[in-house]
């Protein structure tokens, strides 16, 4: 996509979507402080092609605007019982009014496990606030539950802007949180926004604020918390965790030589397994290239030990994915490691003691391994996610043609595990070469249609996923006649009966954009495309998806109505019924590499 060099919609395509890209890969590269130039720096201001004044974005001018108004207004919320009315100097307009901005009739609509969920019956009707002193009584009405404690945090992000005769209106979440004595609370919000349309040069003034949602969570549990960092408690005593693992990636950029294979975007996971068969759960790390990769015991006590050199495993190669399983049916956890540019094969001896028995080039960019016997011949056969084409390697970042539905990415491959520690690449036999080069960051294997063998969704960046379904081990890719495609930044998946209808569903981790999702949606952008191609820039940036399996091999989108889609910038995410009420819940690992500057994403 050609960045244009005038305000043009294809300008601010690029901005949502380049930008975004430019700014994370390079984000570790342009903390760097004191440097003239480093290799694979970029040659120009990231800055420079965000600019909505040069582009003539009017809208978004005026969501920039709009964007720290509403920041002004919600840090107030910082400090409760600091709030004053000359805080809103500036901001609201003369015809400013408001209804409650924390409901009436709030109601418990779930308590147990520590948490307390309130909501309210209706959003309508209850008490008007006029000017800034009325304004101030609803921010305090809004404030009471954590009255007392000493600082909250807010924040909003706004992500819809539509213009209107003289005034604009906005929708943002708002969200804010406080540590209590007895627990933590946690305010969301989505307010719809009026605002007068300024002169040139001056800040648009709110007009009033209507609350399209709001839910409160209370956590009763001690410190506000479900649950508690004990990295440093487990790991702490080793060694290997002060001088290697308590580093970030920035720190090992500015050390290590780059021909050793490192990797600024830190994708490096990691596999939890019995590495020695005392029925507790040990961690593998995987590490950047030239920092050697970690096992850690588990001890009776909680804590863990490192015996990664002892073990065998402390491979120095890049690595981003690793993976315990028992290839050869003895009883104890193998472990397969992708070392690039080699999948190594090792061989336990029960005793966390570990000989490489086989390697395979597998693919130079490979993120993830997931394994299955899914040919039911009673071993386990392992499924590689390759990245990107290894000709596509030389560029930090990747070329997805066309980026909606990229299908130029790396190639996956099925190994099929032939027993002594062999394997063959039975991926075109197998029919799962079929929509097999997009840029795969992850994949998952279930039996969604209930006929004794195992299925498999796998989750691509840049466009469509693929739910290949197994029909007595030959695949076929039915994600378009199930509903599955899913075209967006697919990143992680995980499978669950939600509904428990006997029938597995499928969340996938996506992202979200605030500015995506109000440029996309804006008619300046792409005005000569119709509703379908602009609809599937608006899904690149709507986040998260649910869908639930009807039973007869077709799925419902619900990601909407179950309100799961705001995962932010979601990589990996996994059920699991963490208060023990019999439904599954959603964890989701978001964000990105934080970097030594403060204006990172």
């Amino acid at each position: 996509m050609e960045v244009s060099k005038t305000g043009t919609p294809e300008k601010t395509v690029a901005r949502i979507l380049v930008f975004c890209l430019a700014s994370l890969l390079f984000s570790p590269v342009l903390a760097f402080q004191n440097t003239e130039k480093l290799p694979g720096a970029l040659d120009f201001d990231p800055k420079s092609i965000d600019n909505p004044h040069a582009d003539g974005w009017n809208t978004e001018v005026l969501s920039e605007d709009a964007k720290k108004q509403l920041k002004k207004l919600v840090h107030i919320l910082d400090h409760p019982n600091a709030m004053k009315a000359d805080v809103f100097k500036g901001l609201l307009d003369p015809e400013f009014s408001t209804g409650p901005v924390r409901p009436d009739g709030l109601e418990n609509v779930y308590e147990g496990g520590g948490i307390v969920v309130r909501r309210p019956k209706s959003l309508n009707g209850g008490q008007t606030y006029k000017g800034a002193e009325g304004l101030l009584q609803a921010m305090k009405a809004l404030a009471a539950p954590y009255a007392t404690a000493p600082e909250a945090r807010a924040a909003v992000k706004l992500f819809r802007i539509k213009m209107e005769d003289g005034s604009f209106t906005t929708k943002s979440y708002v969200e804010t949180h406080a540590d209590l004595d007895d627990g933590s609370l946690q305010q969301n919000a989505l307010w719809r926004c009026r605002w007068r349309v300024p002169q040139p040069g001056k800040k648009p003034k709110l007009m009033g604020i209507s609350l399209e949602a709001y839910e409160e969570t209370r956590v009763t549990n001690p410190k506000g918390m479900l649950f508690s960092e004990v990295t440093e408690a487990v790991l702490g005593a080793n060694p290997s965790f002060k001088q290697q693992i308590a580093y970030g990636v920035n720190h090992w950029l500015t050390r290590l030589d780059g021909m050793l294979g490192l990797d600024f975007n830190a994708y490096q996971g990691l596999a939890v397994g019995d590495a020695n068969g005392d029925g507790l759960d040990d961690v593998y790390i995987c590490q950047n290239g030239g920092l050697p990769n970690r096992l850690y015991l588990q001890n009776p006590d909680g804590t863990a030990t490192d015996v990664s050199e002892r073990a065998g495993v402390d491979w120095l190669e890049l690595t981003r994915s690793a993976l315990f399983l028992d290839l050869d049916n003895d009883g104890d956890q193998d472990l397969v490691v992708a070392a690039k540019p080699q999948l190594l094969f090792l061989e336990n001896d029960g005793r966390a003691r570990f000989t490489l028995r086989n390697r395979i080039s597998a693919g130079d960019d490979v993120y993830s391994i997931t394994a299955a016997d899914y040919d039911k011949d009673r071993d386990l056969d392992l499924y590689i996610c390759n990245y990107r084409d290894q000709n596509d390697l030389s560029d930090v970042i990747p070329t997805p043609i066309p980026y909606h539905n990229a299908n130029n990415g790396g190639r996956n491959r099925l190994l099929n595990n032939l027993g002594n520690w062999k394997f063959e690449d039975g991926t075109a036999a197998a029919g799962l070469d079929e929509q097999n080069t997009r840029f795969t960051f992850a994949a998952s294997w279930e039996d969604f249609d209930n006929d004794g063998d195992l299925d498999l969704y796998v989750a691509n960046d840049f466009g469509h996923n693929n739910l290949y379904r197994n029909d007595g081990g030959r695949f076929r890719d039915i994600a378009p006649e199930a509903g599955l495609t899913d075209s967006s930044f697919g990143m992680g998946v995980t499978w669950a009966d939600v509904n428990r209808d006997g029938h597995m569903d499928v969340y996938v981790s996506n992202m979200f954009s605030a500015a995506g999702s109000r440029v996309t949606t804006q008619e300046k952008f792409k005005p000569n495309q119709n509703q379908a191609s602009r609809a599937r820039y608006q899904r690149l940036a709507k986040g998260n998806s649910l869908f639930l399996n009807n039973g007869d091999g077709s799925f419902k989108d619900i990601s909407d109505e179950a309100a799961v889609t705001m995962g932010r910038w979601s990589w990996s995410s996994n059920f699991a019924d963490l208060n023990n009420d019999g439904w599954e819940d959603i964890m989701v690992a978001n964000g990105y590499i934080t970097s030594y500057l403060t204006a990172d994403l």
